[in-house]
C-alpha cells in the first residue's frame, strides 16, 4: 500500500496497527507492507512532510544529499529516516531514485544523486545500508531488525535516458533512447551501488523498473516493449547477470490500457497490444 498524506504520526501508527491487525485475522499471516515516497525534503509544506503532521526531520533533497559528497552523512540520514518511517509504519522505501541525469529537461532530475554513475552508487549505497540496517539490540538476523526498512532502488535499467528529456509517466515519454550509446554507465548505480551494499543486508531489498521502452536494448529477443515485460531486462540482466534475488515490483498502472499521450493517470502498457 503507498502511503501518502496522513493527519499525524499518532492516527498513521494507530492506523497501521489496526491494518496490522486485522491482516493478522485473515489466517495467512502475511503483514501489510506500506510504502511511501520520499518524505523528508527540505519544504515544510510539500505533500508528504505536510502529510506527516509536520512532524519529522528535514533534509536536503537528492541532490543536495549528493552535493554533500559524504556516503557517511546519507547512511546517517537513512538511518534517522528509517526509524521515523517505522514510527509512520511504513516498511519499504520507494527510493532511492538512483537514475542518471543525462538531459537536464527531465523534470525528475531532482529526485536523482546527479549526473556522475560513480557518486550515485556510492550515495545510493550508503542511503540503502541506512535504511535497512538495524544494529545492536534491534537487529534481528543478517542486518535486518526492528528498525529496518525495505529499500526500493529505481529505475531499472536507467530512467534518465528518455527520449529528449521527456518522462515516461506520459505516453509521449514512452522511450529510453539512451544518447551518447551508454546503457551501460545507467547501470553502475544498480551494480556498483545498491547491490554491493557494505552492511550485512547486502543489496536493495527490492527493485523497480522503469515504465519506458528501453528501445533496441534487448540484444537478445529484440522485444521494445515496457521495462517490466522485457524479459532480457529482468530476467537475463537482472536475476541471472548481476544475480539480483530481491523483489521486483512494476511501476503503477503498467497493467492498464493507454487512453492518452499527455495523461498521467492512464494505463502505461507501453510496447503492448490488448486484444479483446
Amino acid at each position: 500500500m503507498l502511503i501518502t498524506s496522513v493527519q499525524s504520526p499518532e492516527v498513521a501508527a494507530q492506523w497501521n496497527n489496526t491494518a496490522q491487525a486485522f491482516v493478522e485475522g485473515l489466517g495467512l499471516g502475511i503483514p501489510a507492507n506500506n510504502s511511501s515516497d520520499p518524505r523528508h525534503g527540505t519544504i515544510a509544506n510539500a505533500e508528504y512532510n505536510a502529510g506527516a503532521g509536520g512532524a519529522i526531520s528535514m533534509w536536503p533533497s537528492s541532490l543536495g544529499l549528493a552535493a554533500t559528497f559524504d556516503a557517511d552523512l546519507v547512511e546517517g540520514f537513512g538511518s534517522i529516516a528509517s526509524k521515523e518511517y517505522r514510527a509512520l509504519g511504513i516498511a519499504t522505501a520507494l527510493s532511492p531514485q538512483v537514475d542518471i541525469a543525462t538531459d537536464p529537461r527531465w523534470y525528475r532530475t531532482s529526485g536523482t544523486f546527479g549526473e556522475n554513475p560513480y557518486l550515485s552508487a556510492d550515495i545510493g549505497r550508503a542511503y540503502i545500508d541506512g535504511f535497512q540496517t538495524s544494529l545492536g539490540d534491534k537487529e534481528i538476523a543478517d542486518g535486518w531488525g526492528y528498525e529496518s526498512v525495505n529499500a526500493m532502488v529505481k529505475h531499472w535499467p536507467g530512467g534518465g535516458s528518455g527520449e529528449a528529456g521527456r518522462d515516461a509517466h506520459y505516453a509521449f515519454g514512452k522511450y529510453a533512447v539512451y544518447p551518447g550509446n551508454n546503457f551501460a554507465a545507467h547501470l553502475i548505480p544498480f551494480t556498483e551501488g545498491a547491490f554491493k551494499l557494505k552492511g550485512k543486508t547486502k543489496m536493495a531489498s527490492a527493485v523497480m523498473p522503469y515504465y519506458t521502452i528501453s528501445h533496441n536494448q534487448d540484444t537478445k529477443n529484440q522485444e521494445n516493449v515496457g521495462n517490466a515485460y522485457n524479459k532480457y531486462l529482468i530476467k537475463d540482466l537482472l536475476r541471472d547477470k548481476y544475480n539480483y534475488d530481491g523483489v521486483v515490483c512494476t511501476d503503477w498502472l503498467v497493467t492498464g490500457d493507454e487512453t492518452a499521450v499527455d495523461v498521467f493517470m492512464t494505463g502505461k502498457s507501453w510496447g503492448l497490444k490488448v486484444y479483446r
